[in-house]
């Protein structure tokens, strides 16, 4: 080297001191052989002080630590059937992955490289290569969503974590001659030339009685140029000049990255060993790889297994494309053209919600968001608006959709008129009148039906109100059983739900579209004197939030320091009446209930430096929200002002946020943990804008709204065809006749009821206060016994004026007056009386005529 170009000359005896380290934690740990040491990539710091990590897992919580976690796992897969085990070939391109969503899944190594074009997180992630652990160490520790289970010796470059489970892998006992399975893989598991090798043991532990094997292709293309290095043992490194051809992705084992020689034929012995425990056992282990040269297991065809799945060719149009965003709307695509309906892939869809769409509720407003690409005239909903029946859409009258009020039986014709093609119903605990008219409605139609819950108010209900729970309880079951397609709120609802009536759920929560969501300005920098703004957007339920909002307003008054801290909350004004006292005596908080349009909301986030996501602590708290996913997670997240977290783990918002490291996370309960947790972004003012931008990120790659439309739209429509609707499909022009001609239209009912002396129960009334739907109940009011008693009550003066008349001979011009004057105001009394019962009506619970 030339002179002024040396390089820093390392101190011999602080090497001597790593050497001296690495060799005594070396001796510590069984396993000697370069394949479970690190490589001369990682410099002597690191490897002395990986290995001493590696020894101390080995000798210490390898066996009291995760051997426990390991026999958890089993324990929780207790009565599960069947896992997917993902290989990573190149077959995964031609593979519908998206069918795997709730099924059980290890995946693999590189897998990851797929992920961000997936709806769904693998259950468990394995790796047991030291060079896939090295290359891709960064992304490896990264990483959340899946349970990683790795062996204990690549500790020295993987981190342990509350995710994180170190297990017992080692050489096989009878090398060379034979391959060894292990059935008990939390005491040892045994090398096989292939992760997958691996994973068949860790899943055969956790008791699954039915093994399938994904984009395993047992086949290898090794490039001319790769630069083999066979000096690291018994297998050769292979050190990659270019793309990798061999698996899904180019950049798997792309330029720079290593692997060992794959030694196919040690791979297919370790395969037959693992069939001969299988078989023997009667736990089978299954090929359903498209194609691949892997003929070792049984054979089954991935389209048997999901009759749903997109062929391989669309699957391979889908992932030619380059973006992972791409690929997922090219997916959609192709979903769309194999259901026949490229232009459309629309249903008729009859929603049956108490919640108008839309109104800042989060169920109205998550619809409003799922459906807003929706064609007007293919969706239908019938709601509630406080006490009466409500349409909308459909192809009614905007105008009228959104004042009018309904009676049953015209509610029952406009349903049948509409022909829905699916009923997306969503049933709740606590409105009797809706839900009698709503399960009755289900029973009553021929077509499919989707289920969606958002809260888990069945085993509230259950709990709380017994005898309620008889009545509702049975048809809601029914209705489960019946359902097409489950809708839930949440990851963790959808597994509950599943485990507790024995039926898959769909999760859907709030999704946003980045359009709306601009970079956002850092109005108020942390590092100046400025004051640090608090934001918190909704409701102060004492079973979801109140005392945790009222917690962070005692940890912001405590606050001292050179920063100004203020804490800002917007309500409703139902809930500022009821605790808004509550918050009075805090100066640097303040509570307003100003009802803010949807950009305004969102520019009020993003004003903000923190958002807030909390809940109460207590059980009831904890039993009602469980499984549920907050509305306004998403948009917290994309605002760029990140989430203040603060509640129990054991609530899926919280525990959401908190698997994925997104937001500033309160540990502990009371205002004194929330100080704690704002201190640290005080004191490190960097932090919050990197959780800001790190938030947006997650919310902008994996809560697309476009991607979340799209796939509402795919389930949907698939379950809409999951049964043929009964009756004639054509689109009917009575919506044309609605629009054009809808006060006649109701007109013409009345007219045709007064005739009949039937017409009330058939009448349209439009709007609050219209002449027609109030005489339509108050003709309703005189059919029967009542308009015989009021008719002769009214002519009972002038008819015994006539026969005092008649007998006497004399009619006399006063008493004819006072007669027909008594006549007259009788008259009127009824008409009162009458026109009382309909105001009445308005505010009776069903909102329309009841029986006498």
């Amino acid at each position: 080297m030339a002179e002024g170009t040396r390089g820093p000359v390392a101190d011999p005896h602080a090497t001597s001191v790593l050497e001296a380290r690495y060799r005594a934690a070396l001796d510590k740990v069984p396993f000697k052989a370069g394949i479970y040491l690190p490589t001369d990539r990682v410099p002597l710091d690191r490897k002395a002080s990986g290995m001493e990590r590696v020894a101390e897992i080995h000798n210490g919580p390898l066996k009291t630590v995760y051997r426990e976690k390991l026999k958890d796992l089993r324990r929780k897969h207790v009565g599960d059937k069947r896992a997917f085990i993902i290989g990573n070939g190149p077959s995964l391109n031609e593979t519908d992955l998206s069918q795997l969503k709730d099924e059980v899944t290890f995946c693999v190594n590189g897998f990851f490289l797929k992920m961000p074009e997936l709806d769904w997180t693998p259950t468990y992630y394995v790796v047991e290569d030291h060079l896939v652990a090295e290359d891709r160490a960064e992304a490896i520790n990264a990483l959340k969503g899946p349970t990683k289970l790795f062996p204990a010796y690549l500790a020295y470059c993987l981190d342990p974590g509350e995710d994180t489970i170190f297990f017992n892998h080692r050489a096989r006992e009878r090398y060379p001659h034979a391959f060894d399975f292990s059935e008990d893989a939390s005491k040892i598991t045994y090398t096989g030339c292939t992760v997958t090798f691996t994973c068949m043991q860790l899943a055969h532990y956790m008791g699954f009685q039915e093994l399938h094997l994904i984009g395993v292709d047992a086949s290898y293309d090794i490039p001319k140029d790769v630069d083999v290095d066979r000096g690291q043992g018994s297998t050769a490194v292979l050190d990659m000049a270019s793309a990798d051809p061999n698996h899904f992705h180019p950049d798997y084992f792309g330029k720079g990255m290593r692997w060992h020689d794959p030694q196919v034929d040690k791979m297919l012995e370790a395969y037959r060993e693992a069939r001969l425990v299988a078989d023997r056992l009667g736990r089978p282990i299954y090929n359903a790889t498209l194609g691949g040269a892997l003929e070792v297991f049984e054979r089954r065809s991935f389209a048997r297994l999901f009759p749903g799945a997109l062929p391989a060719g669309a699957m391979a149009r889908v992932n030619g494309e380059t973006a992972p965003e791409a690929r997922r709307l090219a997916y959609a695509r192709e979903r769309a053209e194999a259901a026949g309906e490229v232009s459309n892939g629309f249903p008729r869809v009859l929603v049956l919600d108490v919640v108008p769409p839309g109104q800042m509720t989060a169920t109205g407003e998550l619809k409003s968001t799922l459906f807003a690409e929706w064609p007007e005239t293919h969706l239908m909903q019938v709601c509630m608006d406080r006490h009466r029946f409500m349409v909308t859409g459909g192809g009614l009258t905007p105008g009228a959709s959104a004042t009018a009020a309904f009676t049953d039986d015209v509610i029952d014709r406009l349903v049948e008129t509409f022909s829905p093609e699916l009923v997306l119903f969503r049933p709740v605990a606590d409105r009797d009148t809706f839900n009698r008219f709503a399960f009755s409605l289900v029973d009553r139609l021929d077509c499919p039906v989707a289920l969606w819950i958002v809260d888990d108010w069945p085993a509230h209900l259950a709990e709380t109100d017994p005898e309620q729970w008889a009545v509702i309880g049975p048809q809601f079951t029914s209705v489960v059983d019946r359902a097409s397609v489950r809708l839930a709120i949440s990851e963790g609802m959808t597994r509950a739900f599943a485990e507790r009536y024995g039926k898959p759920f769909v999760a859907f929560s709030n999704a946003v579209d980045p359009r709306h969501w601009p970079e956002k300005v850092h109005v108020n920098p942390i590092s100046d004197a400025s004051p640090l703004i608090i934001r918190y957007g909704g409701g102060l339920s004492s079973r979801m939030t109140l005392q945790s909002v009222i917690d962070i307003a005692q940890a912001v008054e405590a606050l001292s320091g050179p920063r100004d801290v203020r804490f800002e909350i917007n309500t409703r004004e139902h809930w500022a009446g009821k605790y808004g006292d509550r918050f009075s005596r805090f100066a640097k908080t303040t509570l307003t209930t100003a009802l803010m349009a949807t950009d305004a909301y969102r520019r009020w986030l993003q004003a903000g430096d923190l958002t807030v996501i909390a809940y109460n602590f207590d059980p009831e708290t904890v039993a009602y929200v469980r499984h549920s996913m907050a509305n306004k997670t998403v948009e917290c997240l994309a605002s760029g002002a990140p989430p203040l977290v603060y509640g129990p783990s054991e609530i899926h918002t919280v525990d959401f946020l908190e698997r994925h490291g997104l937001g500033l996370r309160v540990v502990g309960q009371g205002p004194e943990a929330v100080g704690q947790a704002l201190n640290s972004v005080l004191e490190a003012p960097a932090r919050l804008k990197a959780m800001g931008e790190a938030g947006r990120a997650f919310a902008f790659q994996h809560r697309r709204l476009d991607l979340e439309q799209e796939r509402f739209r795919s389930v949907l429509d698939t379950a809409a065809r999951r049964l043929p609707p009964s009756g004639d499909t054509a689109e009917d022009d009575v919506f044309t006749r609605l629009n054009l001609e809808y006060k006649a239209l109701a007109t013409e009912r009345l007219q045709r009821s007064e005739e009949a002396q039937m017409g009330a129960s058939g009448i349209m009334a439009l709007g609050s206060g219209t002449r027609t739907g109030r005489a339509g109940r108050m003709v309703w009011f005189y059919k029967g016994w009542r308009g015989a008693l009021a008719g002769v009550a009214s002519v009972l003066p002038l008819l015994a004026y006539l026969i005092h008349a008649i007998i006497t001979g004399s009619a006399a011009l006063l008493g004819g007056l006072l007669a027909a004057s008594m006549t007259a105001a009788l008259g009127v009394v009824f008409f009162f009386v009458a026109y009382l019962f309909s105001l009445i009506e308005d505010y009776s619970l069903g909102g329309r005529p009841r029986g006498p």
